[in-house]
């Protein structure tokens, strides 16, 4: 008997649909049916088997939400490749470390990025074979002087005799997103077709206990749902295919432009918003949502971060119309979700937690200096998971692998919660270092690495302070070497120009004589986060 993939059993539920609304272009309104969805799919599948793609190639997806961005996911995995996302708006020294690191074949590149991406696969040698250009009509005009780029429509337009769809296995990689795990550096998460299935198996119940909760109108399967969250993202990925599997039409929001967005939700009416907790502070926040009608939103979905009591309790305050609010809590290692708030009315809802362990999940909570599990409620302890959605890995980082998934299968999140009576969590601190900015992860250590290669720095350590409106900004303290005059202004410029925006130390850069360290040298992160700023050295 065969496996089917996970690509094939979404392809297979979109052909059902027929010519059911898949896509809707938020800009120009051009749409795509489901079943140009997967007749586009394989297209886009038989261009790349006419550049040499095969199984096991990693193809590296740096494209902005457009209506696309499905169609190269499930292109790609039915060769067998891999689809490996990444943020767009990185910089030329960002992409190639991930292009060099996967390993990498393969590039498909929205016109806005193609510029950076070009640089990028000169840093990597000769590595790259292609990188196939999506135009959005965006971007600074760029060359091809090694004459590596093909068009999408040209790619659309190679038509070989490619017909049967390569054998898969479940363990098998389908999709290598990066993540900066519990510390360090982002690395490859090797997400295999029974991850993404065994998400899709544990989350979709869920949704049969949502819709009796709801007012749900005639015209419900036409009511389209608006993704915000970038599909490079895990969280992004999910709304965009889960959208796919519903039936429903999908608007995929190429970025947040505030009243462009308010009014996409006036205009399209949807009935469900998944949201990170930058955005559910805006809209709880913006004086602009008076001017639109937002009430046709009843069901919001939060991740990416935990989202706080208080917040939660002011953001449902405002808005009369929503009937549920669910949390979620995963992590990229855990194919996104392992805990969520149950679907209950308004009245009901726990605000600040993260909620409870999905069934088909294993979740304990450990003392992490002593290592015994935490058997009573209100008592904190690091989070650790075990279920078919864990990672098969990181991508050739075997040792970095066991250190985070232990011999009996359970994943160390670097995460401190508590569980109440009732089973809900509650995230009271981490101890990871990852800081997360808009839902977005920044590894302080790449931050670190960069400061400390400015010749006037000595040493340097970065830690994420609260910010309302993007729930954490990067803050630096950096030791200057001996007779070093940089300021802050150039330091700032040298940081700016080799990472992406959101990686950018909004938090301020604060001078020290020396970065407070324990005996074995790890930097004591909760010392400067507590630091007091009037004793910092003069700058």
């Amino acid at each position: 008997m065969s496996y089917e993939g996970y690509h094939l059993s979404v392809l297979n539920t979109i052909w059902n649909y027929g010519d059911r609304i898949a896509l809707i272009d938020p800009d120009s309104d051009k749409r795509l049916t489901f079943r140009d969805v997967y007749s586009l799919s394989y297209a886009v599948a038989n261009g790349l088997k006419s550049l040499g793609i095969g199984k096991g190639d990693v193809l590296v997806q740096c494209m902005y939400n457009g209506m696309y961005s499905p169609v190269v996911f499930l292109g790609t995995a039915i060769t067998g490749a891999i689809c490996s996302g990444v943020n767009p708006s990185a910089t030329s020294e960002e992409l190639s470390k991930q292009i060099k690191d996967s390993n990498a074949k393969f590039v498909i590149a929205s016109s806005a990025a193609v510029a950076n991406v070009l640089k990028a696969v000169e840093q990597c040698g000769n590595q790259v074979k292609k990188v196939i250009v999506v135009d959005d009509g965006e971007g600074e005009p760029w060359t091809d002087s090694k004459g590596i780029c093909t068009g999408y429509d040209e790619l659309l337009a190679s038509r070989p005799t490619f017909t049967s769809d390569v054998p898969i296995k479940p363990d098998d990689v389908v999709l290598l997103p990066y993540s900066s795990g519990t510390t360090g550096h982002p690395k490859g998460v090797m997400l295999t077709h029974a991850n993404l299935i065994s998400l899709t198996e544990m989350t979709s119940p869920i949704r049969e206990k949502v819709l009796p909760l709801l007012d749900i109108p005639d015209n419900f399967m036409d009511i389209p749902q608006l993704v915000l969250v970038p599909f490079y993202h895990m969280t992004g990925f999910n709304a965009l295919m889960s959208s796919m599997r519903s039936g429903s039409p999908c608007v995929p929001i190429r970025k947040f432009i505030p009243e462009q967005y308010l009014s996409l939700i006036q205009r399209h009416k949807p009935i469900s918003l998944y949201c990170v907790p930058p955005l559910v502070v805006f809209l709880t926040k913006s004086p602009l949502t008076h001017k639109y009608d937002l009430s046709s939103v009843q069901v919001v979905t939060c991740g990416g971060a935990s989202l706080g009591k208080e917040l939660s309790k002011e953001f449902v305050d405002k808005f009369p119309s929503i009937r549920i609010l669910m949390q979620g809590y995963g992590m990229t290692e855990t194919t996104l979700t392992s805990h969520m708030t149950p679907p209950v009315s308004r009245e009901e809802i726990r605000h600040g937690s993260i909620g409870q362990v999905l069934e088909g999940v294993d979740s304990q909570l450990v003392d992490p200096d002593t290592g015994l599990v935490v058997s009573k409620p209100f008592t904190p302890g690091e989070i650790w998971i075990r279920s078919r959605m864990v990672m098969k890995g990181y991508y050739n980082k075997p040792d970095i692998t066991k250190s985070t998934v232990d011999e009996h299968g359970w994943l160390h999140t670097g995460d401190i919660a508590y569980f109440d009576d009732e089973g809900y969590y509650y995230i009271v601190d981490r101890i990871k270092e990852l800081i997360k900015v808009k839902g977005l992860q920044v590894a302080p250590a790449e931050l670190e690495d960069l400061l400390m290669s400015h010749p006037s720095i000595a040493d340097a350590a970065v830690v994420g302070i609260p910010d309302e409106r993007a729930g954490e900004v990067p803050r630096a303290f950096v030791v200057r070497r001996s007779n070093a005059t940089v300021s802050i202004e150039q330091l700032n410029t040298y940081i700016n120009e080799r990472v992406a925006p959101y990686k950018r130390l909004v938090g301020g850069i604060r001078f020290l004589d020396a970065i407070p360290k324990s005996p074995s040298g790890k930097i004591l992160r909760r010392v400067l986060k507590d630091y007091d700023q009037s004793k910092q050295s003069k700058l």
